[in-house]
């Protein structure tokens, strides 16, 4: 959704460290989100007693809580539209091959908006409802470095999975192995 895209640029901006939980179509937390806040609109922010719904007032909380301020990007909400039209469908709904239960730990992802390869992971995490730990590690984060160390590279994406231990660089990999582990897909499906 570009009100999301909108949340994750400054959540980009800002380097922050943020868990998210997707809440596509079909998704087992909406109803949490819904608890929480009383309807299924997105993005939704949850910070301890702070519930917010509108993107704008999402990245002006993010921005003032980090003592800053953000100037938007150019085109705003309408060039996170024309960003999101080019993979329609991808990432709003749940997979039907998603497993019912999510892992016991959250994965973790080094990731940033704006990257095409980033964005196909996190498509793949949505499709199957799959909570994360997202460490902003943009351009000039200085995440890169604890990135490099972690990795042996700077590159983004970059998958964590305390659960099973794997660790994966290149989106076709991290991908193939999202599916391989919490999917329940046939060969074709894949």
């Amino acid at each position: 959704c570009p009100y999301c895209r909108f949340v994750r640029e400054a959540v980009t901006a800002l380097d922050l460290v943020v868990d998210v939980k997707p809440c596509g179509r079909g998704s087992r937390h909406r109803a949490e989100a819904r608890k929480v806040g009383g309807k299924e609109q997105f993005p939704l922010l949850v910070d301890g007693d702070t519930v917010l719904y509108e993107s704008a007032d999402i990245v002006d909380y993010l921005a003032e809580k980090r003592g800053t301020t953000l100037t938007p990007p150019k085109g705003g909400v309408l060039a996170s539209a024309a960003a999101t039209a080019f993979r329609p469908g991808r990432g709003d709904a749940v997979s039907a091959g998603a497993l019912a239960k999510p892992p016991r730990k959250l994965l973790e992802l080094y990731s940033y908006e704006g990257n095409q390869f980033c964005r196909l992971v996190r498509e793949v995490l949505c499709e199957l409802d799959l909570p994360y730990r997202l460490y902003s590690a943009g351009k000039d984060s200085p995440r890169r470095d604890v990135l490099a160390k972690l990795a042996g590279s700077s590159q983004c994406p970059y998958l964590v999975d305390p659960n099973t231990g794997e660790a994966l660089a290149e989106s076709a990999d991290i991908v193939a192995y999202l599916c391989r582990t919490y999917g329940d897909f046939d060969e074709e499906e894949e």
